[in-house]
């Protein structure tokens, strides 16, 4: 690909962005900030923790859990597809290397550090100032040290994905791999087809996720790795062919009717039988699973639900957002600049508002607003900083 004039490239980026791509992303960050807030009043582990839980809100992040990670990933494939239509591998890479590590390694020295100070307030019973415990942050590795990249996983797992794939996706745009790629449209854009792409993900959560439950080390976290990967590559592919896409947008009525029903089923039925399991985690052992066949049953009946509630809530995302996102330009070139940064900074300023709101006599509900309602604008201000110089746009990849 030769290189191009950086006017041109701005010209053709701007002819051929989908909005509604914009949108879901920028939509998906906004959800980030319920999603975390939500994390400090359920039942599961979080940095931080209110002594009242409720299962509204194991509900809650659980059905958010569901789809908002992998939307982020099939959402950056998507933007790959076009992005490699502006830029050679050579910018890709240098553009991804700019935008991804550099905010990862400032993100991680500077906005994991309070995370982990006020956990360690709270969970080990640290009593020292912020500037006391910084040194002790980079004791050992997370869990049993403090050092961890906390919500920046992401940018770690898009990064390598981004350059490992880069190749590949290079070549699906010419000769024998591009007409893999007009195979694999017609294939999956008629019909009901576009449901079969479940398929690989049930394959990948049975069988890893039970070894690999999902401590996002993406060393010792295969299921998630390979989860992602191919979310990020499908993504790439189902931009690739409007045929696909149009294949969503016919299937989206029937995902939203499949998808409401399998997610009540996983987020509400399926744990009623959690008993099943809880045998083979006191004795993980073949003998028992051997004996206990009902455990094998439940761990599998658990994952299809979990991923083809998954696959069909980002088809009806997908097709719903094409249908009413894409032609709405308005305010989200603004938006879409936050997004990034958004991102970066919300899981701190949460986790910052909530150690202090969970200490406060008052009910639930009332301290999960105030932590989502005091962390949006702070976030949003936070942006605004990171604007106003180059240095700090740098640092935390801001365009």
């Amino acid at each position: 690909m030769e290189s191009q004039d950086p006017l041109q490239k701005q010209k053709k980026a701007d002819q051929s962005r989908k909005y509604e791509l914009d949108w879901l992303r920028v939509t998906a960050v906004l959800v980030l900030v319920f999603f975390h807030s939500s994390e400090i009043f359920s039942g599961g582990w979080f940095h931080i923790k209110n002594t009242e839980t409720s299962y509204f809100f194991n509900v809650l992040s659980g059905f958010i859990y569901l789809w908002h990670m992998p939307l982020f990933f099939l959402i950056s494939g998507a933007s790959t597809w076009f992005a490699l239509e502006f830029r050679t591998e050579r910018e890709y890479r240098k553009e991804r290397i700019v935008r991804l590590f550099i905010p990862l390694v400032f993100g991680i020295l500077l906005l994991i550090p309070p995370q982990s100070y006020f956990e360690n307030i709270q969970k080990a019973g640290f009593r020292g100032s912020f500037p006391e415990f910084y040194p002790h942050f980079f004791n050992g590795i997370y869990p049993s040290g403090n050092l961890h990249w906390g919500h920046l996983w992401f940018l770690f797992y898009l990064l390598v994905f981004s350059l490992v794939s880069v190749k590949l996706f290079v070549s699906f745009k010419v000769g024998q791999r591009q007409k893999f790629r007009k195979s694999f449209a017609n294939r999956f854009s008629r019909g009901h087809s576009i449901f079969k792409l479940v398929v690989p993900l049930i394959f990948i959560e049975v069988v890893f996720r039970w070894l690999f439950p999902g401590f996002q080390t993406f060393v010792t976290d295969w299921a998630n790795v390979f989860h992602y990967l191919y979310l990020f590559v499908l993504g790439y592919l189902l931009y690739s062919e409007k045929s696909l896409l149009d294949g969503i947008s016919a299937n989206m009525k029937l995902a939203l009717i499949v998808a409401i029903p399998l997610s009540i089923s996983y987020l509400v039925v399926a744990p009623l039988s959690q008993t099943a399991f809880d045998g083979f985690m006191a004795n993980p052992a073949s003998s028992y699973l051997l004996s206990h066949p009902e455990t094998v049953l439940y761990y599998i009946l658990l994952m299809v639900l979990k991923v083809t509630a998954e696959w069909c809530w980002l088809i009806v995302l997908l097709g719903y957002g094409r249908k009413l996102l894409s032609y709405q330009k308005r305010g989200i070139r603004v938006l879409s600049r936050f997004a990034f940064p958004f991102y970066i900074f919300h899981q701190t300023v949460v986790i910052t508002i909530g150690f202090h709101v969970v200490q406060l006599s008052l009910h639930i509900g009332l301290k999960y607003l105030i932590v989502v309602l005091g962390a949006i604008p702070i976030i949003y201000i936070c942006c605004l900083l990171t604007k106003t110089n180059r240095i700090t746009r740098f640092m935390f990849g801001m365009k």
